[in-house]
Formats: structure tokens, C-alpha cells, sequence
């Protein structure tokens, strides 16, 4: 059976996103100063996505520990939430001090709406047409049309070119298009050869098309034209490799392991080969070459993560296994980049191999905003403000089907 458009839209949307359902390790509360090191080498690994539905027969898996803390008041945050596919939903903003969603206007009603894409200040929004329940979106031979969603607007634009994805490109005024050369390996997970193409916002194009080199996906563009490429299709004992390429030339500038989260200027990464010993998390800034490393606890283990708008934190989730090999609690931390400082959000784990943690940021960078599963179909989110000693969670979730934004 050929896999669907859809499918393979997840697969590189997970690449992007890096919102894995991971197994992830303890985290100490407080932070350790990190050292200089040497220059680096880094990668990631595509996630595999959450269940969508329960199975016919069995009985319902049991639902999932939810997040604690006190009441978040007076706040104003708000989180872009996706539905599900459907003949009439549109994306909007769940306002987490009233537990109220508003639709998002200048967006078609219904459709299948892709995992968003981040910008360094707002969304790019996928739409493709409607299937019927069950059938997911539609084959590749369907172009999808994109919106801008600026940060504090109440609605989007239609961006006038059609692509199979897009990614930031670095900066607020352009974009890089990915359009797909062929139909996918259904026996492996490469996803088909691609090209990308630097565009405006007007649609305008600003290079020719560049075809990604074999085994790659195009993750993200930073500073200087350059796109931070993903190797695809490794197994689990072979972890994904990140490489900073240059289209114009085609040359692969440097490579990296365990990629995180980029900024327009900065990788975050850790070593692949880190198994039992501390993984520290490396900051590679892009301008002056340099290369940071921030101590984490023993057996912690980084497997994804978002910068805020301003790059002064890295929102980190973590993962390990014990002693004797067993996986440890999920769990989230922050970065604060200038103090090279890792800090623990407080309660902000769960205890489960299949949670799923997905995190973003307010259009600010005062606050992280954080998902975890907590059902087959259901989502909770909470709040936390770097400095504060505990989490903020709402009085009210988002509708069940409606499905927070991610930045990493």
C-alpha cells in the first residue's frame, strides 16, 4: 500500500518538530555551570508518533498522571491549538486563564491541518481538504496550502505559492518551500528526494530550486542562507545525524550529532556516543564559532528542545535510563544561555515510557508553555516563567481533539 500523504508529512513534521514520544531521564533541580569545550560534532531522532485511537476489544489504556501546580491567573497566555481533521474546525488559541478557544480567522473551515511550523515571531499553518474520518490527508499529487500567522494577530494570511512543507528560513521575512520529487520507500522511513526554494512572504522567489542531498531532510534555515539538514530512515541503534549545509554550494559545512533545537545563529546538541555518562548539552553559536557545553545530571539524557524568541533560553526535554537500564522519568529543564545554566521546571515530569512532551514558547520568551499526553487523545498543558518555583497549570484544558502547537 503506498503511504499516504499524510504519512509522510508526519514523518518529516516529526523530523522538524523533534516532539518525540521519548524516553527520558531525571533531572536534578538545580542547575550546574557549564565549561568551554572544543569545537563539536552532533543529531536527533525522528520520533515515532502517538497512538490515535484505541484498539476494538481491549479494554482502554489507563489515563496517564496529570500535571500539578498552582492556578494560572492573570496571565493573558494563549497556545495555538490544531484540530484534528475535520469538516468544519479551524485552528485557534486556547486562552489558558479562561479556558476559552478562539478560532483563528482567515482560515478555511475544516480541512486537515498539518503540525505548524514555528517562525521566529509566528506560525506557518499547512491546510489540506477535508477527508472523511479515517481516511487522513490526502496522497502526495495534492499541494497544501499555507497561512502566516503572525504573533498576536487574530488572523492569517494565505501565503500565494503551494509546497509539501515549509520551514523557517532564519528571520522574519522568508521561508524555505520543500516540494517533493517522488512517492516514498513504503518499505523504509527515507522520505522521498526533495528540493527546497527560498521565498518572501509575498511568495516571491529569492534562489533557484536545491535538490537535498540523498538520506537528508531539510530541518530548519539559520543565519546566512544556510538550512540545518536531518539524516532520515536510521534505526533506533543508529541515532539521526544533524549537517549544516550550503545550498548554493552544496557543501556540508559541519556535521553534528544529537541535534535538539536551532536558532537563526545556534545548535543545541549532544553527543550521540553518550550512553550511562552525563551527556552535557552543547550550544554552538553559527557567528563566532564558539562551542559551550552545560553540565546535566548523571544519566539524564537531552533528546529535544525549543530556544525562546529572544535565544536566551533552550527549553530542554530529557531522558535516561537507571542503573540497572530501565527508563526514567520524563522530565523538562531550561537553559538560560548567558549563565551556561541548567535549571529543573519544577514537576514537570511524568512517569511514563510513552509520555509525550511538547514545548514552545510565549511570543516574549516570559513563558514556556508545556504539553504532555495524558490520554489516548488528550493533551494538558501548563505554564512555567523562568525564576518561578512552580508550575502554573490552568483551571480548563483544551477541547479533547484540539492538539497544542509545538516548537520543539
Amino acid at each position: 500500500m503506498r503511504p499516504s500523504r499524510g504519512q509522510v508529512i508526519g514523518t518529516l513534521g516529526a523530523v522538524g518538530l523533534l516532539a518525540a514520544l521519548v524516553v527520558v531521564g531525571r533531572l536534578d533541580a538545580p542547575g550546574r555551570l557549564g565549561q568551554v569545550s572544543a569545537p563539536a560534532s552532533a543529531t536527533a531522532t525522528p520520533p515515532t508518533p502517538p497512538p490515535t485511537g484505541t484498539i476494538v476489544g481491549l479494554p482502554p489504556p489507563p489515563r496517564l498522571p496529570r500535571l500539578r501546580g498552582v492556578p494560572l491567573r492573570g496571565t493573558g497566555l494563549a497556545a495555538l491549538v490544531v484540530p484534528d481533521s475535520s469538516p468544519s474546525a479551524v485552528p485557534g488559541r486556547f486562552w489558558l486563564d479562561r479556558g476559552r478557544l478562539t478560532p483563528i480567522g482567515g482560515l478555511p473551515r475544516g480541512g486537515c491541518y498539518l503540525p505548524p511550523t514555528r517562525l521566529p515571531h509566528g506560525w506557518a499553518l499547512g491546510r489540506q481538504a477535508y477527508q472523511p474520518t479515517g481516511l487522513g490527508c490526502p496522497e502526495l499529487s495534492v499541494p497544501t496550502q499555507f497561512y502566516l500567522l503572525t504573533d498576536g494577530a487574530n488572523s492569517a494570511t494565505r501565503l500565494p505559492v503551494t509546497a509539501d512543507w515549509v520551514i523557517a528560513a532564519g528571520d522574519d521575512t522568508r521561508l524555505w518551500l520543500i516540494t517533493f520529487l517522488g512517492q516514498p520507500d513504503p518499505t523504509s522511513n527515507q522520505l522521498p528526494p526533495h528540493a527546497i526554494q527560498q521565498v518572501d512572504l509575498s511568495g516571491h522567489p529569492h534562489t533557484p530550486h536545491y535538490r537535498v542531498p540523498a538520506g537528508y531532510a531539510a530541518w530548519q534555515g539559520v543565519g546566512g542562507g544556510l538550512v540545518l539538514l536531518i539524516r532520515t530512515g536510521q534505526g533506533s541503534a543508529d541515532p539521526s545525524r544533524g549537517a549544516l549545509w550550503n545550498p548554493r554550494s552544496g557543501r556540508m559545512l559541519r556535521r553534528f550529532d544529537r541535534v535538539l533545537a536551532a536558532s537563526g545563529t545556534t545548535i543545541a546538541w549532544v553527543a550521540a556516543a553518550c550512553r550511562a555518562t552525563p551527556c552535557p548539552v552543547h550550544l554552538s553559536d553559527l557567528t563566532s564559532g564558539t562551542d559551550i557545553q552545560v553540565a546535566v545530571p548523571r544519566r539524564a539524557r537531552a533528546t529535544s528542545g525549543a530556544f525562546s524568541p529572544d535565544g536566551h533560553y533552550v527549553a530542554v526535554v530529557f531522558g535516561g535510563v537507571d542503573a540497572a537500564g530501565a527508563a526514567t522519568k520524563a522530565r523538562v529543564g531550561v537553559i538560560d544561555v548567558a549563565a551556561r545554566r541548567l535549571v529543573a521546571v519544577p514537576t514537570a515530569v511524568m512517569g511514563r515510557r510513552d509520555i509525550g512532551w511538547a514545548v514552545s514558547w510565549s511570543p516574549d520568551g516570559a513563558w514556556l508553555l508545556l504539553s504532555a499526553r495524558v490520554g489516548p487523545v488528550t493533551e494538558q498543558l501548563a505554564a512555567w516563567r523562568p525564576g518561578d518555583t512552580v508550575l502554573h497549570v490552568p483551571r480548563r484544558q483544551p477541547p479533547t481533539g484540539q492538539h497544542p502547537a509545538a516548537a520543539g
